[in-house]
């Protein structure tokens, strides 16, 4: 599955005021719950919170961006990432990555379609100056394009 069919302007919130990472988690899940990914944000966001306190902060995966996702695939509809930027940073607990501007959240209905998902968005991201063109954006539209563009 290709990052276009992940990422929709319905799936995408810009310059957000979250104040915690509680909040930031339970943002991504709401807009993948309300775009249709999942029946219950609640049960996604759950899910991450349970990840987070048993192996720390690791989907934080780069200085300011975290990528929260957790193994629900029975309950996922389909797959999607939302796309969160913050209007101020939130720290999550990551010692070198902290504090984050960028959250993008995970839903896949299968571990095959999980992994190629975090794999196409961790070589997206790594590009020179994609991360911070990403916090920068002022439409949906510029974040798409940032994202999901070939080449």
């Amino acid at each position: 599955m290709k990052l276009q069919e992940l990422i929709t302007p319905a799936l995408i919130q810009l310059q957000v005021s979250l104040y915690s990472r509680e909040a930031a988690i339970q943002a991504g899940a709401d807009l993948l719950h309300a775009a249709g990914a999942h029946p219950t944000a609640g049960v996604t966001a759950e899910a991450i919170e349970a990840n987070l306190a048993r192996f720390g902060p690791y989907f934080v995966i780069a200085p300011g961006v975290a990528m929260p996702h957790a193994a629900s695939p029975s309950e996922v509809l389909t797959a999607g990432v939302s796309v969160i930027t913050l209007a101020a940073p939130v720290h999550f607990g990551h010692e070198r990555n902290d504090p984050v501007r960028l959250v993008l959240t995970l839903a896949a209905p299968d571990q095959a379609s999980h992994l190629a998902a975090l794999g196409q968005l961790a070589q997206r991201l790594s590009r020179s100056g994609v991360v911070d063109q990403v916090i920068a954006a002022t439409t949906k539209e510029t974040v798409l394009n940032i994202l999901t563009e070939e080449n």
